[in-house]
């Protein structure tokens, strides 16, 4: 609407007034600002987020050069230097403009991927950078500096701008790009070279005022970033919360978390055949360890997982479903055409059956724990099919119609992991989210991004394209009739 406005008019004074003080010449300076014609102000300024935001005017009183003014008052103001403010996306996307990085065509992609990689999480219209995102910096900078450059950047969008204008040979480029070209090398053989070299990213937080020793964040397995201090024998190791920004992570803060002790694991019911307790774990979705006695826990003794199905709120279970759970992978019996062994088990995407390399989804997950041999057989014996698993799955969470949405939003389990969709949008949900524990706002906001960001831009022939192929043309080409 902003850019069909008029342009606005604005009136801008300057004034300087000398004094003499002490035998000393001062100079104070003041700016007026008075804003003749709104125009497109009225509906939108770049960079500001909220409308109420807009720089309002200040106006001076008629000023004219050599003019003595009176002094009214003198007041000592107090002023301190504040941190830049973190970016929100109108802020982001006006720097990014700035440095001619991307293209409003892939702003909103941009934001997207960041957020749903773990790279900033968002806190009401902030972009708050995570861990992750320095470590990954760190490595990025430290071993291929030559790609991190803004200029690199920008000048490989205005090389993607000429190949879209046929300005620029795309086989070329990326020869150039990946393999290297006239002696320079190319992405590939940097990686190779190098990727021996880098070390393990670390996050330097500070030094142990008590011990000297240096306190680290890393990157654990799972993704999740956690504390270290010390080397070799004397490590001590505490979870970072997901909260905490690493610009709010002091030493101070820092040397509290290593020196609280680990809140007592949940339990959520007893093991049959131990009768020990089944503790409550979380990494990249629950699961149940069966509690170690002190003894095993010294010896270092590998723990009992039990798996979870998808969707399912563990603190919902009850005995009877556990011990089902800790008796799985269950023996249902054998085939009676090959005496392969039947097995019941509860993997990443749900619960399913399997004899020898035949596998096959159950739609319950219960009623499977009492499945008998002829059950497993006719299940077995159904033709296999992508679509059809992923039907018999079911939905591993429903919310019904929601407002924005185009139909009923459901979270399902899909080949690369739990998605959220209204029957036209799919947005696959970020990585280590538990699909059970997914909010009504959080799924439109998910929904809403992928919208934002448009369609997966995968090779497809565009519709009524000519198909230029030999295949095509052999084809359209009648049968020669042999001479008898």
């Amino acid at each position: 609407m902003a850019c069909q406005m008029k342009s606005s008019r604005v009136l801008k004074t300057e004034a300087e007034i000398a004094v003499q003080a002490g035998g000393e010449k001062l100079l104070f300076r003041t700016t007026g600002k008075q804003i003749l014609f709104d125009g497109f102000r009225r509906v939108y300024l770049e960079g500001r987020d909220d409308e109420t935001d807009k720089e309002g005017e200040r106006r001076l009183p008629p000023l004219k050069e050599g003019m003595l003014v009176a002094l009214r008052a003198v007041e000592a103001a107090g002023h301190e230097t504040k941190p830049p403010a973190r970016y929100t996306d109108a802020t982001l996307i006006k720097r990014l403009e700035e440095l001619g990085i991307g293209r409003p065509s892939t702003y909103a992609s941009i934001i997207a991927v960041i957020v749903d990689r773990g790279y900033v999480r968002k806190t009401g219209k902030q972009l708050v950078p995570t861990f992750r995102a320095f470590l990954a910096m760190e490595v990025l900078e430290q071993g291929f500096h030559e790609f991190m450059e803004l200029g690199f950047t920008a000048r490989m969008d205005e090389a993607l701008d000429e190949i879209s204008e046929g300005k620029c040979d795309p086989k070329l480029y990326l020869k150039e790009f990946f393999l290297g070209l006239n002696g320079k090398p190319g992405l590939k053989t940097l990686v190779d070279e190098r990727k021996r070299e880098i070390p393990f990213p670390s996050y330097s937080v500070g030094n142990d005022p008590a011990t000297g020793e240096p306190i680290v964040v890393r990157n654990g397995r799972d993704g999740h970033p956690f504390l270290q201090m010390g080397d070799e024998a004397t490590k001590k190791y505490a979870n970072v919360p997901e909260d905490l920004a690493p610009a709010d992570l002091t030493v101070e803060r820092a040397v509290q978390l290593l020196s609280q002790k680990a809140a007592p694991a949940e339990s959520v019911g007893f093991d049959p055949s131990t009768g020990r307790r089944l503790l409550l774990k979380q990494r990249a979705g629950y699961y149940l360890e069966v509690e170690r006695t002190p003894e095993e826990v010294a010896r270092k003794e590998k723990p009992r997982w039990v798996s979870l199905p998808p969707g399912v709120n563990p603190r919902e279970l009850s005995q009877k479903d556990l011990d089902l759970l800790c008796q799985l992978p269950r023996v249902i019996g054998r085939r009676r055409e090959n005496s392969e062994e039947i097995t019941f088990r509860i993997g990443k995407f749900g619960p399913y059956i399997q004899a020898g390399t035949e596998i096959r989804n159950v739609e319950n997950w219960r009623s499977a724990g009492a499945m008998t041999v002829e059950e497993a057989e006719e299940i077995l014996s159904q033709p296999k099919s992508a679509r059809a698993s992923a039907k018999s799955a079911g939905p591993l969470k429903e919310f019904g119609l929601l407002d924005g949405a185009a139909g009923p939003v459901r979270v399902l389990a899909g080949r690369f992991g739990p998605y959220v969709t209204d029957g036209e949008t799919n947005a696959t949900l970020p990585r280590g989210k538990d699909p059970a524990l997914i909010t009504q706002d959080e799924a439109l906001d998910l929904l809403a991004r992928k919208r934002a960001a448009g369609p997966s831009k995968r090779f497809s022939r565009p519709k009524g394209a000519k198909v230029s192929s030999a295949r095509a043309r052999a084809a359209k080409k009648p049968a020669s009739k042999k001479k008898r």
